[in-house]
């Protein structure tokens, strides 16, 4: 004001003073006219500075660059950034920029499609911009060790890593013929029965993609190449047979040198009965076959008959052919018995 006295003489300022006066209102005013005009207006957004993110993420920064954003004057409210509807914490740069920052929590899981709008505390929302929350890439399982057991099974190490967890399905495909699986909650050893002799096996782990994958079974494993055992050959079992006696009215079977780990079937017209000693008693009359199975391969049957119990013997018949008694000489008599019985 005083560059303003000293400039203009008393006439000429009284003349100016109201134009001087209505400038200093208009700059004054201008914030609040401004925002009076934008209160009227829905806000518009134009861009988005990143329009996706990986499911599983840290918390996201997003830049909104639009029109009709309310800045901060005094203490009303400004604009906020919405995502899928709720309020997410804003920063007005200008009437044309918003910053905000979207919270791992709303990244957890994989979403095509969310919302993101602008709300003007005069309740009137924006345009929609797409921002999309893609699936995380889900690892295959890793290699499994493979070792073998028998004949017919393999053991198969689960390790965990990847983000991939259980539950788990072992598969085992040969060349020719059906795949056996087997399915395991949980990583470490798992046995793979049921596998044919002297057969070469592609073994293959697939697991459980994380939520951030989408779940669902994850990409197989590098597959493990292994071939069983060949079947053992077993002998026909050699067995100690003790038949029924008159006084004992059964039989029993014992097996000469049993085999470790195998386990005998003796099956008869009216039972079937198992034993890994071999050992098997109170056997009725009949006949019988006798196997031995050692890591699923059987051999072929012995042949076993317990005999019916025998009959007891007649009671021997004597004939009396001559009696001599005692006379005066002889103190005893005899007695001498004719056609004696064999036995």
């Amino acid at each position: 004001m005083q560059i303003f006295t000293k400039l203009f003489s008393a006439s000429t300022r009284r003349l100016l003073w109201p134009i001087a006066w209505a400038w200093v209102l208009l700059f004054s005013l201008a914030p609040i006219v401004g925002r009076a005009q934008v209160l009227t207006q829905p806000p518009t957004i134009t861009a988005l500075s990143t329009t996706s993110a990986t499911a599983g993420s840290l918390a996201v920064p997003l830049t909104i660059t639009g029109t009709n954003f309310l800045t901060s004057v005094g203490t009303l409210p400004t604009s906020v950034v919405l995502f899928n509807g709720a309020p997410l914490a804003t920063t007005v740069t200008s009437g044309t920029q918003l910053t905000a920052t979207i919270p791992a929590a709303l990244l957890a899981l994989p979403s095509p499609t969310n919302s993101i709008t602008v709300l003007n505390p005069t309740g009137l929302l924006s345009n929609t911009l797409n921002f999309a929350v893609t699936a995380a890439v889900c690892v295959a399982v890793s290699t499994p060790a493979v070792s073998v057991v028998n004949s017919t099974t393999l053991n198969v190490s689960i390790l965990e890593g990847g983000g991939t967890t259980g539950p788990y399905t072992v598969t085992a495909t040969p060349l020719l013929g059906a795949a056996v699986t087997v399915n395991a909650t949980v990583s470490g050893t798992v046995a793979v029965p049921g596998l044919l002799p002297a057969t070469t096996y592609l073994i293959t782990v697939t697991g459980t993609c994380p939520a951030a994958a989408g779940g669902g079974p994850s990409p197989p494993s590098l597959g493990v190449s292994a071939t069983t055992l060949a079947a053992p050959v077993l002998a026909i079992p050699i067995a100690v047979v003790v038949q029924p006696t008159c006084l004992v009215a059964t039989g029993s079977l014992t097996v000469t040198a049993a085999l470790s780990g195998g386990v005998y079937t003796l099956v008869g017209i009216n039972a079937t009965l198992t034993s890994t000693t071999g050992v098997f008693t109170n056997l009725a009359p009949g006949a019988y076959s006798l196997r031995v199975a050692v890591d699923g391969v059987v051999s072929a049957a012995l042949a076993v008959t317990i005999d019916a119990a025998p009959a007891a013997p007649a009671a021997p018949a004597a004939s009396v052919v001559a009696i001599v008694q005692p006379t005066g000489v002889l103190a005893t008599g005899s007695l001498t018995v004719t056609s004696l019985l064999a036995g």
